[in-house]
């Protein structure tokens, strides 16, 4: 489990309500935590809040997002690279990420997209 000590020192990006926080095409080498602030999935409608993660599954599975997250009030974005997040997941067990990842693709395929 994930703390919040964890993300003290990791970078924060500040948007402004219209910016973008994911763009499509985007390479997956920054998993994004709103910690204040909303924002929302201009494909899917979804909103999210403070403390989510954004787009776990493009995370896991993709070397690029597919989707576009767009802040709808100013925002405060943890900015976790990849490799700290697969580094902190692999740490009680090295099969978490792979397995991670393995099920995201799954997951996605199952929904008619290509994770490869």
């Amino acid at each position: 489990m994930i703390d919040r000590q964890y993300f003290r020192d990791i970078p924060r990006r500040i948007t402004d309500s219209g910016d973008a926080i994911i763009s499509p095409h985007q390479d997956v080498d920054l998993a994004f935590i709103i910690e204040r602030g909303t924002a929302k999935d201009t494909r899917t409608g979804k909103s999210f809040g403070p403390n989510t993660l954004l787009l776990p599954l493009e995370l896991l599975a993709l070397e690029r997002y597919r989707s576009q997250i767009i802040a709808t009030t100013p925002c405060a974005v943890i900015c976790c690279p990849r490799p700290l997040l697969q580094k902190t997941l692999a740490a009680e067990d090295r099969l978490t990420w792979p397995l991670s990842r393995s099920l995201a693709g799954d997951i996605m395929r199952r929904q008619g997209i290509d994770a490869a």
